[in-house]
């Protein structure tokens, strides 16, 4: 359980990575794929901006991980200098921001 704990603390910080590249190269309900799923930081905002996703890793520890940090909120109003969370689910919200 450390080990996790220690992966989601270095990783949580590079959820903008996979916010702004999934705003800018797909639009609600594309199917998102990633191949190397490893913590699920792309399922995870995939999951959050309306897009079906599909993660595959080899090893169960990271899936069981992924499939945990789902529901988990994203925490992007600090990185991104704006309270994202508050129009994520407004239809048409983030247009004039692409």
């Amino acid at each position: 359980m450390e080990r996790t704990k220690a992966i989601l603390t270095a990783l949580s910080a590079r959820l903008s990575i996979p916010w702004r590249l999934i705003q800018l190269y797909s639009n609600p309900n594309d199917f998102i794929l990633d191949p190397f799923n490893g913590s699920g930081q792309t399922t995870k905002v995939a999951h959050h901006l309306g897009r079906y996703y599909i993660g595959v890793d080899t090893e169960q520890t990271y899936v069981d991980l992924a499939k945990q940090r789902l529901d988990e909120p994203l925490h992007l109003s600090t990185i991104l200098g704006r309270d994202w969370e508050s129009i994520k689910f407004q239809p048409g919200a983030l247009e004039k921001y692409r």
